[in-house]
């Protein structure tokens, strides 16, 4: 899309839009051109298509190659690293953030959202039983809805798979407690981003990804590996349909008595387990919510003739932003 004045005015994000536009040039230029230097003038790149400014910004920077060393050398990662962990929002950002990490979830894997609705579900009634203070329910549930939140990185071709995962795929999937780690880092309390940490660890310490045993473990942290177990093995999945009730807890048991699991915790499940899924679709409501109409405006867009550019060629104001809305 070629920089337009007027859509600079009316659209703040048309900013982003060209800070992405350039960066994506560099990076093809010195993908396609290894070793050779970038013009001068970094608008050469795409004449027309680059945010003047912008270009007059980074060439300022760029003197004597610095930002291109930079790139090159891969320097700039650990710069990167140290200003993004330095960034700090206050208390309500947070919180918007973590809601929209968790709903993005639902447009690479609906079944992935879902899972994790449930484990919150099942993890609040286990906490309920368990006399759990109102500060750890909100620690509990806030663990169970961001559990698989490192999902977001696995590869939907992973996710979405409909049998038994390849050895190696089924370490890529692994990999996603330590992908969860990396995003909610410095985004949640500790306690909550340990129990999101460990909910694949297991009492006699055959879980993943650290192999820690029950010393380690603490109660919450139990029950919500029992939560999600529950729901991995209750729920339809995209590689099998829910387990029977007979089934599900029969599994449950076994783990128990292999000392996967606490048993006063997962004694819970097995002994309440009916009127637990009674409890599930009210839980439910509080969590769910339909992007159908979100996702179908998303594809009608991609798939229209309908294009920026066309918007661009609108004289006024009130006429671009129609177009657009």
């Amino acid at each position: 899309m070629q920089i337009n004045e007027d859509l600079k005015k009316y659209i703040y994000q048309t900013e982003y839009r060209s800070i992405i536009y350039l960066s994506a040039r560099i990076s093809d230029f010195l993908l396609n051109n290894p070793g050779k230097k970038l013009p001068s003038k970094i608008i050469e790149l795409a004449p027309g298509f680059i945010d003047p400014e912008l270009a007059d910004f980074f060439d300022s920077y760029n003197k004597n190659g610095l930002i291109e060393k930079g790139i090159s050398d891969n320097s700039y990662k650990n710069k990167l690293r140290n200003y993004v962990a330095k960034i700090k929002f206050p208390a309500e950002q947070n919180e918007q953030l973590r809601k929209l990490l968790i709903y993005f979830l639902d447009f690479k894997s609906t079944s992935t959202l879902k899972h994790a609705i449930n484990t919150s579900c099942y993890a609040l009634s286990l906490g309920q039983r368990m006399n759990f203070s109102k500060k750890e329910l909100t620690v509990l549930y806030e663990s169970a809805i961001l559990h698989d939140i490192g999902k977001i990185a696995t590869p939907q071709r992973i996710l979405e798979f409909p049998g038994k995962l390849s050895p190696e795929d089924m370490g890529i999937m692994r990999y996603h407690v330590k992908h969860s780690r990396r995003i909610l880092n410095g985004l949640v309390p500790e306690v909550t981003l340990e129990a999101v940490s460990r909910h694949h660890e297991k009492l006699n310490g055959k879980g993943y990804p650290n192999h820690i045993s029950e010393k380690d473990i603490t109660l919450l942290q139990r029950a919500l590996t029992v939560a999600d177990i529950t729901s991995a093995l209750n729920d339809t999945r995209s590689y099998k349909e829910g387990f029977s009730k007979e089934r599900t807890l029969e599994i449950l048991k076994s783990m128990t008595d292999n000392g996967e699991l606490d048993k006063n915790v997962s004694d819970i499940i097995i002994n309440d387990f009916d009127s637990i899924l009674e409890e599930l679709p009210k839980l439910q409501k509080f969590l769910s919510v339909d992007f159908k109409h979100v996702i179908e405006r998303y594809n009608d867009f991609v798939l229209s003739d309908f294009s920026l550019e066309e918007a661009a060629k609108e004289d006024s104001e009130d006429e671009l932003i129609e177009t657009l809305e």
